[in-house]
């Protein structure tokens, strides 16, 4: 009370203590007037706040959106799309939709909407029977029947039928009952190779223990068909089966040597058994001079299957027939080689060369240079071995030059 009466008197001119004076009436509308002004302030600062100081206003709760009236659809033709072909109208409907009667043995057994369904349907019928089967193999089946496709309206009986679904046709044409006859041919083959044989047998130009493969064998090939007939998916009788040769078995053969070997043999000049004829060919000696040093036949307990001709290094080594040359290579004793191949199954074989001068392949004529005389393989000197051959077995090559 002392504290609000003190700040009452702070308005006085002069104040007393424990004296009310009078007070200024100028002083007192000077403050109401002052009070009057806050007040207009704070009320507009009340009605301007979410201006002064903004705030997010509570976002209204949604409301069901009011359900439409359906409005009737046109039924006015639509426009076709820009581009889109459309299909010229035709007199006539298309023939694989009309309605279409399946004729077998000259007989309507039905009538199906469309071309397509009938020949569809006839197609999964006969694939019905080869299912019943179920073997591995090939099959190749077909409608012993005669059966035609034709427009219903092209035939009485068809006409006067109602048409039958896909399925309905289908069971008619599978049931017990059916009117077709589907014969299928199962196809089974089987491939076996025949393996080759080896024979041997005695040769009185090779020494002992000496084993010649003169044909090294090749298996055959063979294959087995074996066929099964059905008719209606019911095997018809027993399977019938026929063997084909593929390719021919060739038997190994192998002469075995049966002269004694001797340490001190010299051969002759007319040692080994005569060739077989070597009709129009006709050898000549591979060398310029000709001379033979050595001949064939057993030479101090091994067999020498050719002859030496005398040669110095690099001398020319010429083809004693005409032919093909089949081999260029070095192969152990023998050194550096070239062989021929010439008609009749005859072959020349050129060995202990310094130099080569054909290729593989190369057609030679009869006196062709085809190489160099040299020292290759197991020569102390320079020579030339040449061996003549008829089907792999080796000849004495006097017997044959002319």
């Amino acid at each position: 009370m002392l504290y609000m009466e003190k700040n009452m008197h702070d308005f006085d001119e002069e104040y007393v203590p424990g004296v009310r004076k009078k007070h200024n009436p100028a002083k007192w509308i000077s403050l109401g007037a002052a009070a009057a002004m806050a007040i207009g302030i704070a009320a507009a600062c009340i009605v301007r706040a979410p201006e002064i100081y903004p705030y997010a206003e509570p976002t209204p709760a949604p409301t069901a959106a009011p359900t439409p009236t359906p409005t009737a659809i046109p039924t006015a033709e639509p426009t076709p799309n820009v581009g889109a072909i459309v299909p010229a109208a035709s007199a006539t409907p298309d023939a694989q939709y009309v309605a279409t009667a399946i004729m077998v043995d000259g007989k309507c057994i039905g009538v199906l909407a469309s071309r397509e369904a009938a020949e569809e349907v006839l197609d999964e019928a006969v694939a019905g029977f080869e299912l019943q089967i179920n073997l591995p193999g090939s099959m190749d089946s077909y409608i012993t029947n005669d059966v035609e496709l034709i427009d219903a309206a092209d035939n009485a009986d068809a006409a006067a039928m109602e048409t039958v679904t896909y399925e309905a046709m289908l069971a008619l044409l599978t049931g017990e009952d059916t009117p077709i006859e589907v014969e299928t041919t199962l196809s089974e083959r089987h491939t076996e190779i025949v393996a080759h044989e080896t024979a041997t047998e005695k040769d009185d130009t090779l020494i002992k223990g000496t084993r010649v493969v003169s044909n090294y064998g090749t298996d055959g090939e063979s294959r087995t068909v074996v066929t099964t007939k059905y008719i209606n998916g019911v095997q018809q009788g027993k399977s019938q089966s026929e063997t084909f040769e593929i390719s021919k078995r060739v038997d190994a053969l192998i002469r075995e040597g049966t002269i004694k070997a001797d340490s001190h043999a010299e051969p002759g000049k007319r040692e080994g058994a005569k060739g077989p004829d070597a009709g129009e060919l006709s050898f000549i000696r591979p060398t310029k001079s000709g001379e033979i040093t050595e001949n064939f036949g057993q030479l101090k307990g091994v067999m020498h299957l050719g002859l030496d001709f005398a040669a110095a290094e690099g001398d020319e080594v010429y083809a004693a027939e005409a032919g093909t040359v089949v081999c260029v290579m070095e192969r152990g004793g023998y050194g550096l080689v070239v062989e021929i191949a010439h008609e009749g199954g005859f072959l020349t074989r050129y060995a202990n060369l310094g130099e080569v001068k054909v290729s593989l392949g190369d057609a030679v004529n009869k006196g062709d240079t085809i190489a160099l005389a040299g020292s290759s393989g197991n020569a102390a000197k320079a020579k030339l071995h040449f061996e003549l051959r008829h089907n792999g077995t080796a000849y004495n090559p006097r017997n044959y030059f002319k």
